[in-house]
């Protein structure tokens, strides 16, 4: 995805001097990490990409891949290749160990090393671009010191040959963000409530979540879910309905006009968004329901159509455990992202029988205000969930079950022996950070009962008489774990 590009920075002139700066440009991220790790069969290197594509560039390291703290040298060499070019193209991301399978990640930043790296080359060259390698959102508080900005995420082995031809016009990005990019991490409306307790994880944001809830409370972002720009732009035109209700056993179809008013042929991702906010219920500004991508030479013009039917305006009633639909009208919006209405118009639908809507104005009246972000109090989430909060930590006195963890048993001499032993078997199995931590992560996390994955380690009767152990029947448990064999 493009997210910046001030003064058309991109696409790079053919013969452009750059400056490919970054340990990324020569050993590119491409997939995550964890057990998915593949070995590709060849990997695209976007610095021999970007030449052999014919830009002049000369290459600096930047940073070093194993450590996050800046290194002089490194910073002072790139930005002595920096100086004089064309273009500095910084490849810059986030590591395998700041995101893997197994744990969470507890922020949003790129390494240090990264972002003072951005700083130090735009003080000797306006004109940078970053490519960013990485799996999900990244903070970018840094975003100013660029003029040009491509998100790559996590391309596979030839994600260095792809991010070459975005940068030089050989092929022209279309791709939208399927996820809004908050200012910072407290902005999200479950930052406040993950990763929760040890029993229990709340999700008190109820179905505020992602853009729903952004674009509800008018919450800025970074960059909102659908974006995308391109080297074109897109004109849209000529709404139209096929009717003015949409009623039992009718669809509605949806049709526009998109003319490509740019100077080279590109695509355009086009979505279509379904706003309705009630008077009674909870309910979200706009749900998208349906994209389409559509090609277009300059100055052409394609119609986009879509399809809705009753589905698309229902609500879920956890009082019918069915889908419903409220009366009333619906808008129709027509856009380039959630934030980037283009078009709209109204339709009319007819509200389903014998229904009665939730209503928590009185009772949880939080979910109906966000005008200081999203603040749960238990009253509030008791109301929704219709029933008592469940208990959220172990108490002292409770009995271990196979659904515990080793994190609430570590504290007993049994639980933290095998912590001990659980933690010298990572050490020997683990290669490299991230896949320790994702273990480290699996050992403390993972209920006892995980323990029967063990490799012959233990079978179910020996978690259970481990339990029996934990539980203070030390004895007849050490007798039930010596009298009975693993079997598969």
């Amino acid at each position: 995805m493009l997210l910046k590009n001030e003064d058309s920075l991109l696409p790079l002139k053919p013969g452009a001097s750059v400056a490919v700066v970054g340990a990324f440009a020569k050993t590119p991220r491409y997939q995550g990490a964890g057990s998915s790790k593949v070995v590709p069969y060849t990997i695209d290197v976007p610095l021999d990409e970007l030449t052999a594509l014919g830009l002049q560039t000369e290459y600096a390291q930047g940073y070093q891949l194993e450590s996050d703290e800046p290194d002089e040298a490194l910073l002072a060499e790139a930005c002595r290749v920096s100086a004089g070019k064309d273009a500095a193209i910084l490849f810059l991301g986030l590591p395998d160990r700041y995101e893997s399978e197994g744990y969470d990640r507890d922020k949003l930043n790129m390494p240090r090393s990264h972002i003072e790296l951005v700083r130090r080359v735009k003080a000797v060259n306006p004109n940078v671009v970053v490519v960013l390698l990485g799996g999900s959102v990244i903070d970018m508080d840094w975003e100013d010191n660029a003029k040009s900005i491509l998100m790559m995420y996590l391309g596979g082995e030839s994600v260095g040959g792809a991010a070459a031809d975005l940068l030089t016009g050989k092929a022209v990005p279309c791709g939208k963000l399927a996820e809004s990019w908050p200012l910072k991490l407290e902005d999200n409306p479950s930052s406040a409530y993950f990763p929760g307790y040890a029993h229990t994880v709340e999700y008190r944001e109820s179905i505020f979540v992602g853009y729903r809830y952004y674009d509800t409370a008018g919450k800025p972002v970074r960059y909102p879910f659908g974006y995308g720009l391109s080297y074109a732009s897109f004109a849209y035109s000529n709404l139209r309905l096929s009717g003015t209700t949409l009623n039992n056993g009718e669809t509605l179809e949806v049709l526009c006009d998109v003319t490509n008013t740019g100077s080279v042929e590109a695509s355009e991702i086009v979505q279509l968004y379904v706003s309705h906010r009630s008077d009674v219920m909870m309910s979200v500004s706009q749900e998208l329901k349906g994209f389409d991508k559509v090609a277009l030479k300059p100055g052409k013009t394609k119609t986009v159509r879509f399809t809705l039917n009753r589905r698309d305006l229902s609500y879920f009633n956890a009082e019918a455990s069915d889908w419903r639909v409220e009366g009333g009208a619906y808008e129709i919006r027509v856009a380039a992202s959630s934030r980037d209405i283009r078009l709209t118009a109204s339709v009319q639908a007819e509200a389903d029988p014998n229904q009665i809507l939730p209503d928590y104005r009185e009772t949880a009246p939080c979910y109906y205000d966000f005008s200081n972000g999203i603040a749960v109090p238990d009253e509030a989430f008791t109301a929704l969930l219709g029933r008592a909060i469940p208990q959220r930590e172990r108490k002292e006195g409770d009995l271990f079950t196979p659904n515990s963890t080793l994190r609430e048993a570590e504290h007993t001499p049994i639980g933290g022996f095998l912590v001990f032993l659980g933690k010298q078997a990572a050490k020997r199995m683990k290669a490299d950070e991230e896949v320790g931590q994702m273990m480290d992560y699996l050992l403390f996390e993972s209920p006892l009962r995980m323990l029967t994955m063990s490799d012959g380690g233990f079978g179910p009767k020996q978690v259970d008489a481990f339990i029996m152990m934990l539980n203070g029947k030390f004895f007849r448990g050490l007798w039930h774990m010596r009298k009975q064999r693993y079997t598969k």
